[in-house]
């Protein structure tokens, strides 16, 4: 039994430790073209009046959040990275009165989960590449109305690492990710809905018409390396 135990541990490499990177991360969100909806509901929840622009490009805004990554055991060249974002956007349409004016605020805060693959470029910097794709869940609020809507993302993730000391890591990296619309309930008052325009959106055309926001975070990152 003690020479077969010695050839399995010759034979099967030992987990090594694994790598644990936690930081914080800043940028920009931009977003596809948008269809907008505002709903106006009566005292018995019908319909009273519906205002709707197609195509709207959406203004990019700030995006935040905290980045939590987890390299190797016992392949360093596969990990997992959870982050925690949060970003608001704003949408309008041009218009000559105010009638013919429409803005849309949005928040959204994801939890997401991706798998990451990465690529040494520079071992001596502690340089490298890495992608992947992931998901999670996306809560998702519009103004005016405040209506809310809490479901599924997906997403892929690509950047480059550098040490920028004995434990600091910087992270450049885009994201696309992609975030359930948000359908306005039939209610009194003024209700907000978004949804990603069709026409040349592939979050459409993979995930159907109610999966189909779409975003492009470009984002740096600052890790601190456990």
């Amino acid at each position: 039994m003690t020479a077969v135990g010695t050839l399995c541990v010759t034979l099967v490499p030992l987990p090594v430790a694994a790598e644990i990177t936690l930081g914080l991360t800043g940028g920009v969100a931009f977003v596809g073209e948008q269809d907008l909806k505002l709903v106006e509901g009566g005292a018995d929840r019908e319909t009273v009046s519906l205002t709707e622009r197609r195509g709207v490009e959406p203004s990019p805004g700030p995006l935040g959040g905290v980045t939590l990554t987890l390299w190797g055991t016992p392949w360093p060249w596969l990990g997992l990275q959870l982050d925690g974002l949060y970003w608001t956007t704003a949408a309008s349409t041009a218009g000559t009165t105010p009638d013919a004016r429409l803005t849309v605020d949005q928040t959204r805060t994801a939890l997401l989960l991706s798998v990451l693959g990465r690529l040494p470029l520079d071992e001596g910097r502690g340089a490298f590449a890495y992608g992947g794709l992931g998901g999670g869940v996306i809560w998702s609020r519009v103004n005016p109305g405040g209506e809310e809507d809490l479901g599924a993302g997906v997403g892929l993730v690509g950047g480059v690492a550098v040490a920028v000391g004995p434990r600091v890591r910087l992270r450049v990296e885009v994201r696309y990710l992609v975030a359930p619309d948000v359908d306005a309930r039939r209610r009194a008052g003024v209700q907000a809905e978004t949804s990603g325009s069709s026409d040349g959106n592939p979050a459409h055309a993979l995930f159907g018409p109610h999966l189909d926001t779409q975003f492009i975070p470009l984002l740096v990152g600052l890790d601190w390396v456990f």
